[in-house]
């Protein structure tokens, strides 16, 4: 079995078919892969803006709370500070966005605390 009858060619008009065929998707492929990386390019751009070369800066890390440890904290850090962004215990308090959210529901919905809106 050569290799050409694995694709279904049978005659050399047929090879001719399916080079010009393949060679067709693979610069659309190849468009497809441009755009992304041109794209991927510019939002890494964006993510280092500012930033200068040689400066070190501190990466900041979540504090691995269990969701009792955050209602204590949480409740804490904003009887401390009144009006406070939900965004504002997130990084002051290094805590999972998700659970800030989750604790600051549940102390909403036992009054514990009071939200507003923007």
């Amino acid at each position: 079995m050569n290799s050409l009858s694995i694709i279904n060619i049978e005659k050399p008009s047929d090879c001719s078919k399916f080079c010009t065929t393949l060679a067709v998707q693979l610069e659309k492929i190849k468009a497809q892969l441009d755009f992304v990386t041109k794209r991927l390019e510019a939002l890494e751009s964006r993510q280092f803006e500012g930033v200068v070369e040689g400066e070190e800066y501190e990466v900041q890390t979540f504090q691995e709370l269990s969701e009792e440890q955050a209602i204590v904290e949480i409740e804490k850090y904003v009887n401390e500070h009144p009006g406070a962004l939900t965004s504002d215990v997130i990084c002051d308090l290094c805590l999972d966005a998700d659970l800030v959210l989750q604790v600051l529901d549940k102390l909403q919905k036992e009054g514990k605390i009071r939200g507003t809106t923007a």
